[in-house]
């Protein structure tokens, strides 16, 4: 029907052409009764054949208009014929899939009717059953009342073989109650069957529901493709329109070179203008054809007006055929009424002609219509359950929303222990692992130092010394690690603001989200509310285009009186006036011959010139022969075809105003179709924000399990640490136990060596400062002892003399640097005045620097050398007590210490030419 329908659009304005020339001929010649039928019968064919024909008749009917200044052009650019042909292919691929994917429908749609009829079957099978099983407990009724029955008689006859038989009906009774029990059993499982059936019933019913809703899509999705094919066609119809155009374009230029022809036919050209001067009216009509084409939904209205244009030629044709009757009696009547009805009945003939194409064509844009309707009512299906999508897609947001916001506050808080946790951890763990292995070394080297105490006590001194000042190091670096954690604690506070404001944009971003669902949901509403108002409009003119068409079609009943009053009219006039009509009919077919000739011969101008010179002489001496005839009764017609034009009229105006309301409700469609593109858009934006929340709702999710791993790693390190911080402060303690120990050791040992070693010299006292104070200055960094470079064997050759006087020189050196280092520090002249002094000599980490660590270096070479410097010492001293003895007694013990005194200074001289070389690099 469709590509029917786009045919008949296409050829309709192109087949009221083909009726031009019998237009013109009417006025010139009479037409014959027979001829009339004949006419209609050509006008029938050349509408069947207007796709091949109209458009050389166009062209033909365009190509006498040379002397009109301005001629028309085609605006509308031409596809190219391949793009045409290729989307042509792939709408019939598509038809053809379509149309397969229909066969599979239908084939499942039988194997859903034939499931449907099994399934039928089975219930009957069970009704059969249930039925039987009835039966079967109605027989059992029965068989128990007649036994019931037999019994009473049996009483009757004697009660005596009843008690004897009484046990045997008893039994017989209770297998009749077993087997009715086993029948409603039997019942019982027949219904469940029964209902399972149902159920069977239930659900194929629904797949073949299914089978139908597939096939409803698969018939739609065919009328699409169907649709397209048809606007393919169109399309291809343009074109050819267009070419055919251009065809015309260049018999226009062919017509200016054919002007000089023209002049010497001046005399013609008066008639080829009134020839023109038809066809654009004619030109016209077909302009208002294409509009009425245009105008999709003014179909059933002008269909309606078209029967009651029918209706009154009807009765018109009635009134006719009683004039008919009254002009029988008077020859003038009959003449004058016979010519007045036969230019009523081409009138009426070329009205129904239109108005049955007028009807086709409104029918196909009815069909186009309610397509249009179906497709807007689905679209308008579509975004209700794309409403009802987002609101719980917006539902789901809003609860995985609130889960977030728990989520969030959690893992702020594991947030913040965690950076607390980790930073603190990251930054002391190293530390305090280099402090662990180098107290672990110290200890060590404590037991050795404890366990050589009774013998080298300066030793122990020294390492007194280094366990004070490491506890004085890790006291530094508690502090510092204090430092460090507060700087942490600063920066986990600043963490802390950090993500409030990212948890307060987040927020914002949901609150956002939140109002812009809100937004869409009310402008879904809205839409719906809208759409409801469209749809009782849209009833509503349903409902007057239904009354109007009831009105029309009752006046189109009366059209078709009408026009049978007037075919009957015709008819008696045929009978009366059949010679004429049969030499109209003959001059008419002379006529459609040079017309179609001068249609076909396009390219020959100058012989269509001339056939239609020839045709126009013999129409006007036909015309001039009978205008004379037909005047008085042209002059009687001229009422009635006033009463048609007004009626004519009257019916163009109510066209106009169907056409206006269709307009109108085309604009409503259209303003619809934008708001369901709207709506379509937002729901598109919906999804796209729904979808950005969920990507954001994925990273925080992601963001939090990566908090919660590395809070929990930062659990472990802190715990590790302070495990660390424990074992640190437990081992302090125990350092300083040992300290205690240490010092309460020294002091006793130092007891016992005043005792024993109580009249040193000055010199040897001296000699008991000097490592000391050396040792003290190096490790400051102001050792300011300067020794020449000299070999080791010389200091064996030096008199004692001059190592005394070396010794006595470093002495002073050393004192003058400990006197710039302690402001106003003395030589104690007591051992105990030698223990202040170490004690007061510890370093403080402020006087250390970065750039002595080599410095520290050497000093860890220079403790494995104290053990030497106390084996030295004790010689010394062991040397000192014996001079202090030998000043009472023999003068050899004087010389061995003397020679003792020699080898000690010799051996200090060349730790201080080493320590000097180390200072000098």
């Amino acid at each position: 029907m469709s590509a029917k329908s786009k045919s008949s659009l296409s050829g309709t304005p192109n087949a009221k052409a083909s009726p031009a020339t019998p237009r013109i001929t009417r006025g010139l010649a009479r037409p014959s009764g027979d001829s009339i039928s004949s006419l209609q019968n050509r006008r029938l064919s050349m509408d069947r054949s207007a796709g091949s024909v109209t458009p050389k008749s166009k062209v033909e009917r365009m190509s006498p208009k040379p002397s009109t200044p301005t001629d028309r052009k085609p605006t509308r650019l031409v596809r190219p014929s391949s793009e045409l042909q290729a989307e042509l292919s792939q709408a019939l691929d598509d038809l053809k899939k379509a149309n397969e994917k229909l066969v599979s429908v239908e084939k499942e749609k039988e194997r859903a009717l034939d499931e449907v009829k099994e399934a039928q079957r089975l219930c009957d099978e069970a009704n059969d059953k249930f039925k039987e099983a009835l039966q079967a407990q109605r027989r059992a009724e029965e068989n128990t009342e007649i036994e019931k029955f037999r019994a009473l008689e049996m009483e009757q006859v004697g009660f005596g073989e009843n008690h004897m038989k009484e046990d045997e009906w008893r039994k017989e009774l209770e297998d009749v109650r077993s087997q009715h029990a086993v029948d409603v059993a039997a019942l019982l499982s027949t219904t469940q069957e029964l209902q399972n059936v149902k159920q069977e019933l239930a659900m194929t019913s629904a797949a073949k529901n299914q089978a139908l809703n597939h096939a409803d899509d698969a018939t739609k999705i065919a009328e699409i493709h169907a649709e397209k094919v048809e606007v393919l066609s169109a399309e291809v119809i343009r074109l050819k329109s267009a070419l055919e155009s251009r065809v015309e374009m260049q018999a226009v230029e062919n017509n200016k070179l054919v002007s000089g022809l023209e002049l010497e036919i001046h005399s013609l050209r008066q008639e080829l203008e009134r020839v023109k001067f038809v066809e654009e009216k004619l030109a016209g009509k077909d302009a208002a054809m294409e509009n009425l084409n245009v105008d999709l939904e003014a179909s059933k209205l002008s269909e309606c007006y078209a029967h009651n244009l029918v209706r009154e030629l009807h009765q018109q044709v009635v009134e006719l055929t009683s004039q008919a009757e009254q002009a029988r009696e008077s020859e003038k009547s009959a003449s004058e009424t016979l010519g007045t009805v036969v230019k009523k009945l081409e009138d009426s003939n070329d009205l129904l002609h239109d108005a049955k194409s007028e009807i086709e064509v409104l029918k196909e844009k009815l069909d186009s219509l309610e397509v249009s309707s179906e497709r807007q009512k689905s679209g308008l299906e579509e975004s209700e359950h794309r409403l009802e999508r987002a609101r719980a897609e917006s539902s789901e947001l809003v609860k995985k929303v609130e889960v977030l916001e728990s989520e969030l506050e959690t893992m702020r808080e594991m947030r913040s222990t965690a950076f607390n946790n980790e930073k603190i951890a990251a930054a002391s763990v190293e530390k305090l692992l280099e402090e662990k292995n180098k107290l672990m070394n110290e200890l060590e080297t404590n037991r050795d130092e404890e366990e050589k105490s009774k013998k080298a006590l300066e030793s122990l001194a020294s390492a007194l010394h280094e366990v004070s000042s490491e506890a004085r190091d890790v006291k530094e670096k508690l502090i510092s690690s204090q430092a460090e954690n507060e700087s942490h604690v600063t920066q986990i506070e600043d963490l802390r603001l950090s993500l409030k404001s990212t948890n307060e944009k987040y927020e914002s971003m949901l609150d956002d989200a939140r109002k812009q669902i809100n937004a869409l949901t009310d402008s879904a509403e809205e839409s719906r509310h809208k759409c409801g108002n469209l749809k009782a409009d849209l009833e509503q003119r349903e409902l007057d285009l239904a009354n109007s068409v009831k009105k029309s079609e009752d006046e189109k009943s009366d059209m078709e009186n009408k026009i049978s009053r007037l075919i009957d009219s015709v008819e008696q006039s045929k009978l009366d006036y059949g010679n004429l009509k049969a030499q109209l009919e003959q001059k008419d077919q002379d006529l459609m011959k040079s017309v179609r000739e001068s249609e076909e011969e396009k390219c020959r101008m100058k012989n269509e010139l001339s056939r239609l010179i020839e045709s126009l002489e013999q129409s006007k001496l036909d015309y001039d022969s009978l205008k004379t005839e037909y005047q008085q009764k042209e002059i009687d017609m001229s009422n009635l075809v006033k009463q048609s034009e007004e009626e004519n009229a009257s019916m163009e105006n109510e066209a106009r105003r169907l056409v206006s309301l269709l307009k109108l409700a085309e604009e409503e469609s259209s303003a619809a179709k934008e708001e369901r593109d709207q709506l379509n858009k937002s729901f598109s934006e919906a999804d796209s924000e729904a979808i950005h929340l969920k990507q954001v709702l994925g990273e925080a999710n992601e963001e939090s399990a990566r908090l919660k791993e590395c809070a929990n790693e930062m659990e472990n390190r802190l715990y590790r640490i302070l495990a660390e911080n424990e074992d640190l402060h437990k081992r302090e303690a125990a350092s300083k136990e040992k300290i205690e120990e240490l010092s309460k050791s020294l002091e006793e040992a130092l007891a016992k060596q005043e005792e024993e070693s109580g009249n040193l010299t000055d010199c040897e006292r001296d000699y008991d400062m000097l490592p000391k104070a050396v040792e003290f200055s190096e490790q400051n960094g102001r050792g300011d002892v300067r020794h020449a470079a000299e070999p080791q064997s010389q200091p064996n050759e030096l008199p004692v003399k001059e190592g005394q006087a070396e010794a006595n020189a470093s002495s002073d050196e050393v004192e003058n640097s400990n006197e710039k280092l302690k402001g106003g520090e003395r030589n104690a002249e007591s051992t105990e005045v030698d223990l202040k002094m170490w004690e007061g000599c510890k370093i403080d980490a402020k006087d250390f620097s970065p750039g002595r660590e080599t410095e520290q270096e050497s000093l860890e070479d220079e403790l494995e050398s104290k053990g030497e410097g106390a084996d030295m010492r004790d010689q010394a001293n062991g040397v000192l007590s014996g001079d202090s003895a030998g000043n009472n007694g023999s003068p050899q013990s004087k010389s061995g210490s003397q020679k003792k005194k020699k080898a000690l200074l010799q051996k200090f001289g060349s730790l201080l030419k080493k320590k000097g070389s180390s200072n000098h690099k």
